[in-house]
Formats: C-alpha cells, structure tokens, sequence
C-alpha cells in the first residue's frame, strides 16, 4: 500500500504516518516547512516534500489528510478527480482502531496526550506490546504512533469537533471537562452532548473513567452514573476510586500517595510535576488497574516515563537560565502549570503565543489572570492555525486585559529576542508556552540569541 500524507509533520498526521511505517506501506507526504518530525519520518524512510504539488501524489493507492487543511490542497483535487481513495484523519484512525479487541480512546478538555502516551508506556513496561496514536511525541522515541503486535491500541480522541464519534472504545478515559474550541461549541453543554453519545457506546464489561478534578468533571460523572454506566472516578475527591490522598511536588518530579477501592495504599515516584499531572497519573492508573495490569508494572512505568514533547520539556540551560516549552494553550492549562512551577524559587518568565483567533476573542480575561501567576509576562501575537482572522481581535486584546502588572507585547520573533534579552533575571526560569510554532523560537533563540 501506497499512502500520501498531506500535512505529514503535524501532530496528528505524522502519529499515523508512524503507524503506516510500521505496517510496511510505502509512506510519502508534504508539509509546508522542514520541521523535526519531518526530518524523523524522512530517516524512518518516508519520502516527504516541502510545499503541495499534485505531482508529488502520483502513485499513492491513497491519500490521507488533516481535518485542518485546507480542501483545495492540490494532492487531494488531484486524487478526487481520478478516483483515488481520500481518508481523513478521523476516518483513518477508525479503520486502524477497530482493528484491535481492546481499544481505549482518552478525551476530554486538557490532559488526553499525556494520560494517552503514559497509558501506552504502561502497557509497554507490562510487555504488552501495544499500538498507540497521540498529538505529541514520546521524549525518548521522538514517535506518536506505533502499530504492535499486541491486542491494545490506546488512541487520544480529538474533541476539537465530535469526530471522536468515528471510533467504537471498548473503554473510554475523559480528562477534565472545559469549554474550549468556541469556534465549534457554543457552550458547555454542546461539548457534553456529544460526550454522552460517545459513552453510549462502551460495552457494560468495559469501563469509563472520569476524572473528578473539577465541580464540572464531577457533575459529568454522576450523570454517567444514573444512567448506570460502568464508571471508574480519579482524583482526589474523597469518593474517587483511585485517589490521591498525598502530593507532594517540585520543579523535578513528585511523591504522590494514592489508595485504590478505600484499601490498597501505594507510593509512586515520578518526574511529573503538578497537580494537574497528578491528576494524569490517576486518571492512567485507574484503566491500567481495569484492565489487571501488575501493580509493580504501573509503578515501575510511572516512576521511568520519559514524557511527552512539548509538555513541560526541558529546553537547555543557558547561563544559568532554565529554558522549557509547553503545550498549555487553554487558560487552565495555563494556570495549572504556572502553579505548579511558581513559587519554588526562581523567577518564572511566561511567554505566552496565543492559539487561534477564537480562542483569544472569547478568553482573553482568563488568559490574562492565568499568566499573572507568573513574575515576568511577554505575550506574542496570535497564531491562527488556519483561522481566518476576526478584525479586532489580536493579542493586544489579552495584554489590554492586565492591570496593576507589567506585561511586554512583543508581536514577532525579533521584538521577542530582544525583551528576553532586556528583561530575563539571572536564574530565572522562562516558560514557551503555547500551541503553535513558539516552541521553535525558543529552540532558535536558546541556540543562537540567548543571553
């Protein structure tokens, strides 16, 4: 099998790149810039092209795009017109899923790549040997996706749009329940309507679990329970069934005590810090415990996971300044990785690039009392992620937002090379924070601009 993948470096696509590389199909692909993942792929022997030419498409049995790009993409009117097979994303990864009796999909608000890939990585340390597709990539692979031999095939379904619906969980994992993509849901409850289609599904010998983290993650989970669901809860909520009595956390790792069932009392190590990742942890805790994972296993792969890219990762140390990105682009996402570094010492220094237009428009308060957690604050201007842009809505909109704290507005690379500059502490920590291509300025900056 041929497969053409349009937007091959994005997160998503290139995790089912991996998956077609590992099922021996012959894998090409375009993407509009050089990034890491692409030249990853491209050693893994895909053949990938910067920029969209029809041409670069001859040959392929099939062709497999994002839901985010665009419909004009010449690779896709090319194979429309004769005939050739179009597959989503969402379409792509229903064919794979559904190929393994054991298939867990995570969603929810914030949190799926991680519990997703550290799911995966305890299943790896059982010796289970199972297949994976998430929007990041594992620290030590440099991969999102992998196809095994195993029965399991552990999945993060996107909720950006109800596409999740594509896919038939035999269990299901919900991270925290928010409100994000606007540009879609109109409300809460839009997003929880399609939730409680997608529960629907579960098998009554599978199991939900839900995160009690939130009085909103708590209502979700009474309401699976009165329609008599199979539900797991997490959290540190007094009636979770696996639950975090104990944190305790620094800017290297954490201590976390958890009881299993009112009985079972465990110590678990791990390099994740935060209460929000706490929250992770029990979250793959209660599907490894589900499905009988040995107690030692869970422990072992909690206490030596390497994490995820882009989620609180290390960048480098220059001159006695700690550089990390990550991924937080929500404005409790925000708030809980702030709160989870803020405080222990060194001055914490936010960069903050929006993501999307609608995202900026309907929380710019929030981000705005998110990042004043932090001592220094710099916000960029909005990546639109293939938004169009809505007139009068930028990131000044955010900054505007601030009272009584200094924050810079630097709106490109070089004005923000120049406030890093000017305004770092020495031993300060300095925060990338966001979706978009904000993780390769700072990779750009720490290799050649930092002070």
């Amino acid at each position: 099998m041929r497969a053409y993948f349009c937007g091959i470096g994005g997160s998503g696509v290139s995790s089912l790149a991996w998956i077609a590389l590992d099922m021996g199909w012959e894998v090409s692909g375009a993407d509009l810039w050089e990034s890491e993942t692409v030249k990853k792929l491209r050693q893994a022997g895909a053949q990938i092209f910067i920029g969209h030419q029809e041409e670069q498409a001859e040959g392929a049995d099939v062709v497999i795009y994002s839901t985010a790009a665009p419909q004009d993409l010449p690779e896709l009117q090319w194979a429309k017109r004769r005939g050739i097979p179009c597959w989503s994303r969402p379409e792509f990864l229903s064919m794979l899923f559904h190929q393994k009796p054991i298939r867990i999909a995570v969603t929810g608000s914030h949190g799926k790549t991680t519990v997703s890939a550290l799911l995966s990585y305890i299943f790896e340390t059982a010796g289970w040997s199972p297949s994976f597709v998430f929007g990041g990539e594992l620290n030590h692979t440099g991969r999102g996706g992998k196809w095994a031999e195993g029965d399991i095939f552990v999945a993060e379904a996107d909720e950006s749009r109800p596409t999740f619906l594509q896919l038939f969980p035999t269990s299901l994992a919900f991270t925290r329940i928010d409100l994000d993509h606007t540009d879609f849901y109109p409300d809460l409850q839009a997003l929880l309507d399609y939730f409680l289609q997608f529960v629907e599904r579960i098998p009554r010998d599978g199991c939900i679990v839900v995160s009690l983290s939130d009085q909103k993650s708590e209502d979700f989970a009474c309401m699976l329970e009165k329609r008599n669901l199979p539900v797991v809860t997490t959290g540190f909520h007094p009636r979770s069934i696996i639950r975090g009595f104990s944190l305790h956390t620094t800017p290297t790792g954490s201590l976390l005590q958890i009881i299993i069932n009112g009985r079972e009392e465990f110590e678990i190590q791990t390099p994740l810090v935060g209460e929000y990742n706490a929250q992770n942890i029990l979250n793959a805790i209660g599907m490894a415990v589900f499905h009988c994972v040995p107690d030692e296993k869970w422990k072992e792969a909690i206490r030596t996971f390497p994490g995820v890219s882009r989620r609180m990762q290390f960048l480098g140390k220059k001159k006695g300044v700690m550089y990390y990105s990550d991924y937080a682009h929500h404005p409790t996402e925000i708030t809980e990785l702030l709160r989870s570094v803020c405080g222990f010492g060194p001055p914490v220094v936010a960069v903050f690039q929006p993501h999307r237009f609608t995202r900026t428009r309907d929380f710019a308060e929030q981000f705005a009392l998110a990042l004043k957690i932090s001592d220094i604050v710099i916000i960029t201007e909005i990546f639109p992620a293939g938004e169009p842009p809505i007139p009068e809505v930028s990131a000044r909109r955010i900054v505007e937002a601030f009272s009584g704290k200094k924050v810079y507005y630097c709106p490109d690379k070089d004005s923000l090379f120049a406030c890093l500059k000017e305004v770092v502490p020495p031993e300060a920590i300095v925060l990338f924070i966001g979706a978009g291509n904000i993780h390769y300025w700072a990779i750009e900056y720490i290799q050649g601009g930092a002070k």
